[in-house]
C-alpha cells in the first residue's frame, strides 16, 4: 500500500519527493493547539443570523400573511 501512495505522490508532484513541512516536535505542538475559539467564532454569528432570518420569516408568515406553508414548518424544524 505504501508503494501505491509513494507512486501517487510522485505522479502528483511531477516526480519530486515531498519533504515534511514540520518537524515531529512542531507537529506535536500544533496538534496540541485548540481551534475551539475559531470554530465558535464562526458558528455563533452565523447561527444568530440564521435564527433571525427564520424568526422574521415566521413572524411575517404568521402575523401579516396569516398562512404557514409546509416549507415554513420544515424551515423551523431544521433550526
Amino acid at each position: 500500500m505504501s508503494s501505491t501512495i509513494t507512486r501517487a505522490t510522485a505522479v502528483a508532484t511531477g516526480g519530486a519527493a515531498l519533504k515534511p513541512s514540520l518537524s515531529s516536535e512542531e507537529f506535536a505542538a500544533r496538534a496540541a493547539e485548540s481551534n475551539l475559539p475559531f470554530i465558535l467564532g464562526m458558528i455563533i454569528p452565523f447561527f444568530i443570523l440564521a435564527f433571525l432570518a427564520v424568526s422574521l420569516r415566521t413572524y411575517v408568515r404568521m402575523r401579516i400573511v396569516r398562512v404557514m406553508g409546509v416549507d415554513d414548518y420544515i424551515m423551523i424544524a431544521a433550526m
